[in-house]
């Protein structure tokens, strides 16, 4: 609930918000870790979708931390979040590549997202 609201509030000052992870994030982990997601996570992430995605592809080599887990269906997990995104007809990129190159693929495709929206 307090990811939604910073986001709703940076949205209304039109600015240019990145985030790292959303509520469909929260909404695929939900069902493959549980099998199941709560309907306030499901509804509040169908209702509130970003402007542009970048689909960040799982070429690069799993390193485990904390928080990382799922290292032998990673394949499986990024086809949810395709699903998800071309189901409610959210633009988004794929991106793919190592460290750099990586991170140009990502600015390059910000700018065409937007030079082309706006």
């Amino acid at each position: 609930k307090g990811q939604l609201k910073n986001k709703l509030e940076e949205k209304k000052k039109g600015e240019l918000l990145i985030c790292d992870t959303g509520l469909e994030v929260i909404k695929i982990w939900s069902v493959v870790k549980y099998g199941s997601c709560n309907t306030f996570i499901r509804a509040k992430a169908a209702q509130h979708r970003a402007d542009f995605y970048l689909l960040l592809s799982p070429d690069v080599p799993w390193e485990p931390d904390p928080l990382r887990e799922n290292p032998n269906n990673r394949d499986e997990i990024f086809l949810h979040y395709v699903s998800e995104l071309q189901t409610y007809r959210t633009p988004f990129t794929i991106i793919k590549g190592r460290g750099q190159q990586r991170f140009n693929k990502a600015v390059q495709a910000i700018d065409n997202y937007f030079v082309n929206s706006y």
